[in-house]
């Protein structure tokens, strides 16, 4: 952010606003040159009876109409000065007490009451220049003043009056203390101004940046629904790549118009919509700007397809955390009862009944566990891990392997298998679909001959 050590030269908007600022003080002088000259002109020739250029007529004359000439040249002048020209600023101003100088010894001194246009010179210094170049122009000023008196004493063309002199002295320096007080003040306001200036156009600057940053789309419409800002999200989530500046929303999102009909009458949450062709699922969010809505309505759009699938990835890891704890509860005791069995099965004096029981035994316990193992498949989303097998010899394996563990006579079950097939494929995923199947059938799918 730029310093405020020099507000003219230290960012471009600084710097035109000094060179207007000082341009228009400019003319307003020169403007003041320009109807003072012609207002004394005026008044000499009219011969209202006032004692203007009595003592040196014709001084008084070429004075003023050189006065008239340099208003007229600094006033077509003036708009070529910048800041970096200021250094003609105090040339002007002495040519301005000159000037006023030998206007007043022309019409007599101090006592012929123009001296008082020796102060709006000093007034112009010290708001136009700095404080100490106005500081010696009341200087030059007082000293001037005193010394046409003395040579009006010397020509003997009019009584000096030295008191109404440091009268006058008094008065300019007070005239430029005065003003430069006002320009200081003045000063410090135009920096605080701009500084503040500078600082809402970096904080707007900074809202952009963040908003079009924003993961969220954001809109912004005025009263009459037209878009006067938005973010690159919101272009993205309803489909759109240029600007959307200046359109309406209802051209832009029939879905989102609606919305903002239905919240304007009811402040609840509006319902989520789905734009044409879009797998997104939007949720707005309307906030009204001002009092009453008055400068416009902002709209928040999140994408809560996002929050679903976080949603189903919770839903997924705590199912597969419970389906653990199942499988810990279950498989305990599941496997004592194995063992219990195992150990049952290894005493010699087991009649042939206590050994089918065995046998239902060892098969449930078995199916309990594949149980188990199915559902702690289902609960956690594992990668697939594809191989390239051959269908016809891995159906086979397969076959006889459920054949064996269901204990299924083989004359039961018809295996055709015509022409195999080379597949990559995850074949743990699919052993465990294919025994889901079979095991299916054995329950619901046979006949009475056990086919």
């Amino acid at each position: 952010m730029p310093e405020l050590s020099d507000p003219y030269l230290t960012n471009p908007k600084q710097q035109d606003l000094g060179k207007r600022s000082l341009q228009y003080g400019l003319r307003l002088l020169s403007l003041y040159r320009l109807l003072l000259g012609t207002l004394l002109l005026s008044l000499y020739y009219a011969n209202f009876n006032v004692v203007i250029g009595n003592i040196y007529p014709g001084i008084f004359i070429v004075a003023s109409s050189e006065y008239i000439l340099l208003g007229l040249l600094s006033l077509f002048f003036v708009k070529f000065i910048s800041t970096q020209q200021a250094f003609l600023i105090p040339i002007l101003l002495c040519l301005d007490i000159a000037f006023a100088i030998v206007i007043i010894h022309a019409s007599g001194g101090i006592g012929s009451d123009l001296s008082i246009i020796l102060l709006v010179t000093i007034a112009s210094a010290g708001l136009l220049v700095s404080g100490r170049f106005c500081f010696i122009t009341a200087v030059a000023s007082s000293l001037g003043m005193l010394v046409q008196e003395y040579f009006g004493s010397v020509n003997q063309n009019f009584t000096p009056d030295y008191v109404q002199g440091i009268t006058l002295a008094l008065a300019i320096f007070a005239t430029a203390g005065l003003s430069i007080l006002i320009n200081k003040r003045a000063s410090e306001s135009e920096k605080l101004a701009l500084q503040r200036s500078i600082d809402i156009e970096n904080l707007t600057q900074l809202n952009e940046y963040i908003i079009d940053k924003m993961k969220n789309g954001a809109i912004v419409i005025d009263q009459q629904n037209k878009i006067v800002l938005h973010n690159q999200a919101a272009n993205k989530m309803l489909g759109e790549q240029e600007s959307l500046i200046g359109l309406t929303l209802q051209s832009i999102s029939e879905q989102l118009h609606i919305r903002l009909i239905i919240w304007q009458e009811d402040k609840n949450k509006p319902a989520r919509i789905k734009e044409p062709g879009s797998p997104l699922e939007l949720q707005p969010f309307f906030v009204s700007i001002g009092q009453q809505g008055q400068s416009g309505t902002l709209i928040f759009i999140e994408d809560s397809s996002a929050y679903t699938e976080e949603f189903q990835s919770l839903k997924q890891a705590s199912l597969g955390r419970l389906a653990g704890s199942i499988a810990h509860e279950i498989r305990n005791p599941l496997s004592a009862i194995q063992h219990a069995a195992q150990l049952m099965d290894e005493d010699e004096q087991l009649n042939t009944e206590n050994k089918r029981m065995l046998e239902i035994i060892n098969k449930q316990s078995n199916r309990v566990n594949r149980i188990i193992e199915n559902v702690m498949q289902l609960s956690k989303k594992e990668h697939l891990i594809p191989e390239n097998i051959d269908l016809g010899s891995w159906f086979t394996v397969l076959i006889d392997e459920f054949i064996e563990q269901e204990s299924i006579p083989k004359n039961n079950v018809n295996i055709n298998i015509t022409n195999s097939a080379n597949v990559l494929i995850d074949s743990s995923q699919l052993y465990q679909i294919i025994w889901n199947i079979l095991s299916n059938s054995t329950k619901y799918g046979m006949d009475s001959d056990g086919n």
